[in-house]
């Protein structure tokens, strides 16, 4: 056990000292250690008098204003930690490394790493300024591996010796932030690498924290300060006293890029109560299953190239099988602008000439063959065989943030339904997407959208031509063209989406029977120029339908 020397023995040998008589001499008038007098007596000479030295940190909280003054001054101008100390030092102002450091970061300055002329050649000197380069290279190779990921978020942090005992989530907000001995965890996407407001390998000067971060932000308590580190990819490691820069170091190599793979595959199904398209039901308001299968290939992150093919089941005049679609095109990106143009074709195979004649008992022989495969059609509605057709569209959707979206779409075919008529299709679409904490943990996500379009239709070919006291229609009806809009509610969970929706249009019953060739339109009463007949149709009026779709792409659910 080391002996306690009070401070009169301090006194005797300051007095002894001032007496003339050597440091050794000392050690043996007053029998203490001579490395214990020496000390004292350089004690004396240095500050005058013979009261304790501060133990700990020297700390810059009661500094002077002029020093203050001639501090923030000083480091306006390119400096060193190590010059700071000794420019307070010659200025009577004692403080170490870690002081000057700490006030550095508040006053949220940056200063320089240098190695004097005299110690370049020095070994550990030499050592250390190699491990600092290979950080800052393993940060760049971090940070050019990482950015562009886009929103990947994941942390993994480890503590050692760290004095922190309270860990918080983080709140979403500056409103509350951490407090002593407290460590706020943020989760932010990837960006640079940075500290203040220079990219740089990040080194605390408290104990030992080593961390590997990706999208990471700490906020921690110093005190009544606070220091925040946005962090896009980093490994902090020997954060750390006097010795850190002698502990040694293992080398961190870098994780290797996930090798692109351009190709994607989009699928999905899907059963609803009725398929309407356009505001038309597509299937006498009745069940209909659907399927796609598309496959996409990404020639950039903002460009992608696909074809598809879908199926749908119908219930058409002519008694087609079903609806096949093939389509394909383009879709780049161009920031929150998502473009679509393409071609798409609508195939209904399986179909037979639609007839309102029956000639030797047979159907047939007015517009169609008379055949057994004919089918009559005894409300005076014809349609054709097959009433396959394509169009080019375009589309754009704007997304204004994580909520709301808005697109603009238009589809122009020069033969819709195989009618001879021109069609042209515009709308407008809106969707809210609520925030994915709405119904809690449960991973159940909702959306609220719409669209409001109108389709615009030419004149049939003669196939469909009417003749009657409200006009002569022999070459071809002019369809009449229509509003038609639809809104609905929906729900998400993992790849499965509940839809509910209202769908409605303005084309009147008479128009809807002229247009569609409904097999089931009756009366008599649904008059227009183009349905003299005044059978009417509901299959353009109002409806609700309920959906039950499942999508899934290959890269995401199939890894």
């Amino acid at each position: 056990m080391r002996t306690l020397y009070f401070g009169y023995l301090r006194e005797l040998a300051a007095a002894v000292e001032s007496g003339g008589m050597s440091g050794h001499g000392a050690v043996g008038h007053i029998g203490v250690g001579g490395n214990t007098a020496i000390g004292w007596i350089r004690h004396l000479r240095k500050t005058c008098g013979v009261g304790p030295c501060q133990i700990g940190r020297h700390t810059l909280t009661s500094i002077s204003s002029e020093r203050l003054t001639w501090l923030l001054e000083r480091t306006k101008k390119n400096f060193t930690l190590r010059g700071l100390v000794g420019r307070l030092t010659e200025r009577g102002r004692k403080v170490d490394n870690l002081t000057v450091c700490g006030f550095a970061g508040t006053e949220e300055l940056n200063f320089r790493k240098t190695v004097v002329t005299g110690e370049r050649g020095r070994l550990d000197v030499t050592v250390t300024r190699k491990i600092t380069a290979s950080r800052q290279n393993l940060s760049k190779v971090l940070h050019s591996s990482l950015v562009g990921i886009g929103r990947f978020r994941a942390a993994v942090i480890c503590l050692s010796a760290w004095p922190a005992t309270a860990y918080r989530p983080f709140d979403g907000s500056d409103a509350a932030k951490a407090g002593v001995n407290e460590i706020e965890v943020e989760l932010q996407p990837i960006g640079r690498l940075q500290i203040m407001s220079q990219p740089t390998l990040i080194s605390l000067a408290n104990g030992y924290l080593y961390a590997i971060a990706l999208g990471l932000t700490f906020e921690m308590g110093w005190g009544s300060k606070m220091k925040k580190m946005v962090l896009a990819a980093a490994v902090l490691a020997m954060a750390g006293s006097a010795f850190a820069a002698d502990m040694p170091l293992k080398a961190v190599k870098a994780p290797p890029l996930a090798p692109f793979d351009p190709w994607d595959i989009a699928f999905g199904s899907a059963v609803m109560s009725d398929y309407i398209f356009r505001g038309v039901t597509q299937s006498n308001h009745n069940l209909s299953v659907a399927a796609y299968f598309e496959p996409r290939y990404n020639l950039t992150k903002d460009l992608q190239l696909y074809i598809g093919t879908s199926v749908e089941s119908i219930s058409f005049a002519n008694r087609a099988a079903a609806e096949v679609d093939v389509y394909g095109g383009i879709r780049p990106t161009f920031g929150a602008f998502a473009f679509d143009f393409g071609v798409w074709g609508y195939l209904y195979p399986g179909g037979n000439c639609a007839d309102n004649f029956l000639t030797g008992g047979f159907p047939g022989g007015n517009v169609c063959p008379v055949s057994t495969s004919t089918i009559f059609l005894a409300n005076g509605n014809v349609m054709k065989k097959d009433v396959s057709f394509v169009e080019v569209y375009g589309k754009v959707n704007y997304t204004i943030n994580d909520n709301w979206q808005f697109g603009v779409n238009e589809y122009y075919s020069p033969n819709f339904l195989n009618s001879g008529a021109w069609g042209d299709y515009a709308s407008i679409t809106g969707k809210y997407t609520a925030p994915s904490t709405t119904f809690g943990t449960s991973g159940v996500g909702m959306y609220v959208s719409g669209e409001v379009g109108r389709q615009w239709l030419g004149t049939s070919d003669a196939f469909y031509g009417v003749v009657s006291a409200l006009g002569n229609f022999a070459r071809g009806i002019p369809y009449a063209s229509y509003d038609t809009w639809n809104i609905g509610i929906g729900f998400t969970y993992k790849v499965f989406t509940l839809d509910l929706r209202y769908s409605d249009s303005d084309l009147s019953k008479g128009n809807c029977n002229a247009f569609t060739s409904a097999f089931n339109a009756s009366g008599t009463t649904n008059v227009t120029s183009i349905n003299p007949g005044g059978a009417g149709s509901n299959w353009c009026g109002a409806a609700g339908i309920v959906k039950l779709s499942a999508d899934l792409t290959a890269m995401t659910n199939l890894k």
